[in-house]
């Protein structure tokens, strides 16, 4: 919700919602008699009272509500005044700009980016309440020992997920586009998959190395055209090994037909064609989810004050056609049910400039308070499938929460985020 230090900026609306244990009840994942940390006097966003208290025992929510007895908790915080929200989740990042129009195009840029810049994103999405991020394509390996840095503790971010390099059509996007050029790139960041038996291969070597899905594209804008048998192919190879598939396609009839395929996510609001009521059933049907990415064409203001793309790019046609396009569809989709997860969708800008420019975007749609925060919670979980872990502040869940200095609903757009906590582990302090 709030990703910017100003809570709210993005909910001038207000809000009403949604998405906790119900005030009152205790549960326990252990004997919930010992806390290491106890949240008191929250107040949870939709209820009507503040006294709802938190336990958190290791990287887990152990109780919600008022238990009693109260647990015995190491550290207490006095919670009153806030209100309480489960860790934010940006379903679609691309942590390294990639190609030489970006910067990245060898081993020592990429070294160089890591060493110096990433650190300051990674802090950017904690201060944003962003607990939980998922590459969908990002240079290979270095993505993956990341996330080996991330989870050993030597470095400080969110939460990783990822899909490691992108499956395309040889000269395909990304290979052909961003990666223009750039044989480095090219190699780090894509696949370009030759016949059935590279597709085959190259899943189960990806799903060895620990990816959490796969992404493939299918999109002929500017670049070939992967044949749509190795998208058959790698999506049954990717369920067979209990990897999930997203999908990067921009015309409504290509999502139709990797929906049909069994793409479990699309990596971006179609946009190229009108998404009608048979097509967002068609969606709705399959279980599809689609991370929004509104504002990957949406302008931004360029150095000199004129509007760009967010690839730097003079904005106007067709750019302006599919951003007013894509939010049509968000309306249409979610009226059918279909649910959208927040995705900033670019590696251009700090995170910070990515999310105000998604949920500025998406404000325009507009989705509803509770829409919104789905999308930032609950449905991007489901999009990594880790809904029965993330998204919600229910017991046995990761203990991702926000504070936010507010007691009320309607000042929600004004609160400051005052406090994050990561497994159970407070990661941002500003009381």
């Amino acid at each position: 919700m709030c990703l910017r230090n100003r809570f709210g900026l993005i909910f001038a609306f207000g809000l009403v919602l949604i998405f906790m244990a119900p005030v009152g009840a205790s549960e326990s994942c252990d004997s919930a008699s010992f806390a290491d940390l106890m949240i008191e006097g929250a107040r949870m966003f939709g209820a009507t009272s503040s006294d709802t208290a938190i336990g958190i025992s290791g990287d887990r929510i152990c109780t919600v509500g008022s238990p009693s007895p109260q647990p015995i908790a190491e550290v207490t915080i006095d919670a009153g005044g806030f209100t309480v929200l489960p860790g934010l989740i940006d379903s679609h990042v691309h942590l390294f700009p990639m190609g030489s129009s970006a910067g990245i195009d060898n081993d020592a840029a990429l070294e160089k980016f890591i060493r110096d810049k990433l650190p300051l994103r990674l802090r950017d999405y904690l201060e944003r309440g962003v607990t939980t991020v998922f590459s969908v394509g990002d240079a290979w390996p270095a993505v993956r020992d990341l996330r080996q840095r991330l989870d050993a503790g030597e470095i400080s971010g969110p939460r990783l997920f990822m899909t490691g390099p992108i499956l395309t059509a040889p000269g395909g996007y990304p290979a052909a586009t961003i990666c223009a050029g750039s044989s480095w790139c090219r190699s780090r960041l894509t696949v370009e998959l030759r016949d059935e038996t590279h597709a085959r291969r190259t899943v189960i070597e990806l799903a060895a190395a620990g990816v959490d899905a796969i992404k493939v594209v299918y999109d002929d804008a500017r670049a070939e055209k992967l044949d749509l048998n190795l998208i058959r192919i790698v999506t049954g190879e990717a369920h067979a090994l209990g990897l999930p598939v997203v999908v990067h396609t921009t015309k409504v009839p290509d999502a139709l037909e990797v929906a049909e395929l069994g793409a479990d996510v699309l990596a971006h609001l179609p946009s190229g064609g009108a998404i009608d009521r048979d097509s967002a059933t068609q969606l709705q049907q399959r279980g599809v989810i689609i991370l929004s990415t509104a504002g990957v064409y949406a302008p931004v203001r360029g150095t000199g004050g004129e509007q760009r793309t967010v690839f730097g790019l003079r904005y106007g046609p067709p750019f302006d056609r599919f951003h007013a396009q894509g939010l049509t569809n968000a309306r249409a989709l979610m009226e059918q049910g279909v649910p959208l997860a927040f995705g900033s969708g670019t590696a251009m800008f700090v995170p910070s400039k990515s999310l105000d420019g998604e949920l500025a975007a998406l404000s325009q749609v507009p989705f509803t308070p509770s829409q919104l925060i789905d999308a930032m919670t609950i449905n991007a979980a489901r999009a990594l499938g880790k809904e029965a872990d993330l998204g919600r502040i229910n017991v046995g869940n990761r203990a991702d929460l926000v504070l936010v200095n507010t007691s009320s609903d309607h000042d929600i757009a004004s609160a400051d985020v005052v406090m994050v906590i990561k497994d159970g582990r407070i990661v941002v302090d500003r009381r």
